[in-house]
């Protein structure tokens, strides 16, 4: 007997493209999908390998990957793409692409944060890369913060770039393909809260045959399951304003996705009923709970507000701060709670 869990795995796609090469074309067949070298190994290469074994070089790295490791990725991250990263912090090396998307897909906001109703990720793709996963028991919605590609849900093909949002609905297989020269930088929800070990890596289907292909132009109809935010009409809110992107209308039932703009100042301390997570897409603030500021905010930064607690964003800079917020369950950014007494 084996584990329901268990049964749900399925083999990795380099395998099953390599055996419906074969069974294709037989061993004429040309097959992309997995390396087998026809050369020799650069001699530098193997050299360094037995004086690493002569040297007795045999101990575990430590758990974020050796030094010189990640020393070099500094560098080359440093060279080719102009980003100063600390390789004491911000450097991790996984032993394949499958453990890096599961320990990167739950990085942002989980339960162990105390979230109960949804939460967030944030996920790179490189340039002619592509990762992709399956999870039941969760609706996904993600938006592109940087560069262009693909967001392939079942058999729809979606041409994204920065500023659009997909909604995936809960069991759907989706992939993420970067199709630009840049690397594709994507920021998603899930709600409910579900556990890692019920996220598994995949693939679009293999037969694209029948995929259809979605694009956008300033005349565009949305599809149900991609937005654009050009094409929302932003709803406001005193001097702030937000798009929703995915909600109940597009058929995501349990959370809310929208980008809101918030000028320089500060608004007065709110609750909402909802669990919120808010992202910073552009500006610098600071982020209030109760009377106490509690954290700086800038591109990049997260942060996670129970239900119930009472916060607001100031924007501390001359420019308008962007955020992009998911909040389950799902409603409207404008609900809030009235104070008792």
């Amino acid at each position: 007997m084996t584990s329901q869990k268990s049964r749900s795995f399925t083999e990795s796609v380099i395998r099953e493209m390599t055996r419906l090469c074969l069974a294709e074309h037989g061993d004429d067949c040309l097959n992309l999908a997995q390396g087998f070298p026809d050369f020799a190994a650069p001699t530098a290469l193997k050299e360094a390998a037995v004086d690493a074994i002569r040297k007795d070089f045999n101990q575990y790295a430590t758990t974020w990957g050796a030094k010189v490791m990640r020393d070099a990725i500094a560098d080359k991250t440093r060279h080719f793409r102009q980003m100063a990263v600390d390789p004491e912090t911000e450097i991790t090396v996984c032993c394949g692409v499958t453990e890096a998307m599961l320990s990167t897909i739950l990085a942002l906001v989980d339960r162990q944060l105390g979230a109960e109703h949804l939460m967030a990720y944030k996920l790179t793709v490189d340039p002619d890369s592509a990762a992709g996963h399956v999870h039941n028991g969760a609706e996904e919605a993600l938006y592109v913060v940087e560069g262009a590609g693909e967001v392939r849900v079942e058999h729809i093909a979606h041409a994204v770039r920065k500023g659009q949002a997909v909604f995936v609905p809960d069991g759907n297989t989706h992939s993420y393909v970067n199709t630009s020269a840049t690397p594709l930088v994507v920021v998603g929800a899930m709600a409910p809260v579900i556990e890692v070990d019920d996220i598994h890596p995949a693939m679009a289907p293999l037969d694209l045959r029948g995929v259809r292909r979605t694009a956008f132009d300033e005349a565009s109809v949305m599809t149900p399951t991609c937005i654009d935010e050009r094409l929302i009409t932003p709803t406001l809110m005193g001097e702030r304003s937000f798009r929703v992107l995915v909600s109940p209308q597009v058929g995501c039932l349990g959370m809310t996705l929208f980008t809101g703009i918030i000028p320089t100042g500060r608004a007065p301390l709110h609750a909402h009923p909802h669990e919120e997570i808010v992202y910073i897409l552009a500006g610098n603030g600071r982020l209030w709970i109760e009377a106490d500021q509690v954290g700086e905010l800038r591109p990049g930064a997260v942060v996670f507000v129970p239900v119930g607690v009472r916060h607001t964003l100031e924007n501390s800079g001359a420019d308008d701060m962007k955020v992009l917020g998911a909040f389950s369950p799902a409603g409207s950014p404008e609900a809030k709670l009235i104070a008792s007494g």
